[in-house]
């Protein structure tokens, strides 16, 4: 999305909704977005929309020590974009990290912290806490977590349901639990509308007593995007949760976003209907639509449900881990400095592999590396990867392809970014 269309939606916003508690609208991929693809700078359209809104609170997605980019950076440098980020106009600081891993974000919560800003700790939401067979990602787990961010000084929590798992269910048993361990803490929730349900969960989330849902203008909603906005309005309009708002006030606003959204017909992801296999696959709202994307200029199309289910056992073999920017980031081509089998242990394997765990453990707490699986046509039989690290499995874990396995066969993605921590036990084994 260019900067000027929503610099043109900017006053009547700040006109039509001034009890909003927040705009989102910078950090996470914004940023790399407006480098990258629109040759935008990201701080002109911050400070820009800034002075065109000033009675609302500008909100931003921070990635602990990954900052807004798909790396760790050094302190200062984190330290430094969050001071920038609050002289340029940000007010609320989302902060999360992509494992739930404390001491990434407790880079990420000082940095703000030093700065001024609101600190809104996140809770990256993966499995089911209502599916009692689940107990990796349990309510204890989540309430706990809750507690070290709580003890880290956070002004508020929020849930981050990246992929739209949220069930009601859940959404009541989660926030009601939160809300009993932190009566005083503000409690804000935030999803995707994937399957098509997330509107019943905000529902029920807020009934629960959560003080802030995320929702979207009705004309960019739903699909991997928010639930609408107008639809929460008008379901809560004339109970206890009346939200003050008229859907009459969204009325030109949602009318400017239809005719702003034909504008982008030709990048639009092809996604016509909601897509209720994100319960079994759980790929984040995000990454859906990019993969879906990359699927179709690959060919690939037609093997869209089976890369899903690929997904889904990609993220098993990883050791079922909340998949969010950096550790959703998907490529779709080999990488070409790690081979497989007899090549393995050749040159490639010699540059990328054999080196000492020191140097290993170096290089991953620097930077995110990259994993390739490939199978190349010419070998009987190609192990792809041996790595002992999982929890679930004592002896190494060895995924082996036939002869020309198709690339999509493999494991649903082609490279996946592992975090910090799982990368180094695989190269310390």
């Amino acid at each position: 999305m260019r900067t000027q269309e929503l610099l043109t939606a900017a006053p009547a916003t700040a006109r039509l909704m001034p009890n909003l508690f927040s705009l989102e609208m910078w950090g996470g991929a914004t940023f790399d977005v407006a480098m990258r693809f629109l040759h935008e700078c990201p701080w002109d359209r911050l400070e820009l929309l800034r002075e065109k809104v000033l009675n609302i609170p500008f909100q931003m997605l921070l990635r602990g020590a990954n900052a807004v980019g798909y790396t760790n950076y050094p302190d200062n440098l984190v330290y430094k974009f969050c001071e920038q980020a609050k002289t340029s106009g940000i007010d609320i600081f989302r902060v999360f990290d992509s494992l739930n891993y404390i001491e990434n974000m407790k880079l990420g919560v000082d940095a703000v912290g030093a700065a001024g800003g609101f600190i809104e700790g996140a809770i990256c939401y993966t499995g089911d806490v209502a599916d009692p067979s689940k107990t990796k990602y349990d309510l204890e787990y989540y309430v706990n977590f809750a507690r070290e961010l709580v003890d880290l000084g956070v002004h508020s929590l929020a849930i981050k349901d990246m992929a739209g798992l949220l069930t009601p269910r859940a959404a009541t048993m989660l926030v009601g639990a939160l809300r009993k361990e932190f009566p005083t803490i503000p409690i804000h929730v935030h999803t995707h509308d994937t399957a098509g349900g997330s509107i019943a969960s905000m529902l029920a989330a807020a009934e629960a007593g959560a003080d802030v849902v995320d929702g979207a203008i009705d004309a960019m909603s739903g699909l991997t995007s928010q639930p609408s906005l107008g639809a929460l309005i008008g379901a809560l309009k004339g109970g206890e949760l009346d939200t003050g708002y008229d859907l009459n006030q969204l009325e030109p606003l949602n009318n400017y976003w239809e005719r702003a959204r034909r504008l982008y017909l030709p990048f639009e992801s092809g996604q016509l209907s909601g897509s209720s296999d994100v319960y079994m696959h759980e790929i984040p709202g995000g990454q859906y639509t990019n993969l879906l994307f990359q699927a179709t200029q690959l060919g690939l199309e037609d093997k869209w449900s089976e890369i899903k289910r690929k997904y889904a056992q990609a993220n098993l073999l990883m050791g079922d881990i909340p998949k969010v920017t950096p550790s959703s980031k998907v490529r779709t081509r080999p990488n070409p400095s790690w081979h497989t089998g007899a090549r393995a242990s050749g040159r490639a394997r010699g540059a990328s592999v054999a080196r000492s765990h020191t140097q290993a453990l170096a290089h991953v707490r620097t930077r995110f590396s990259l994993i390739g699986f490939f199978c190349p046509p010419a070998q009987p039989s190609s192990t792809l990867l041996a790595c002992p690290w999982t929890r679930t499995h004592a002896s190494p874990l060895v995924l082996s392809a036939p002869p020309g396995t198709p690339l999509y066969a493999l494991s649903g993605t082609i490279l996946i970014h592992f975090s910090t921590h799982c990368l180094s036990r695989c190269l310390a084994a």
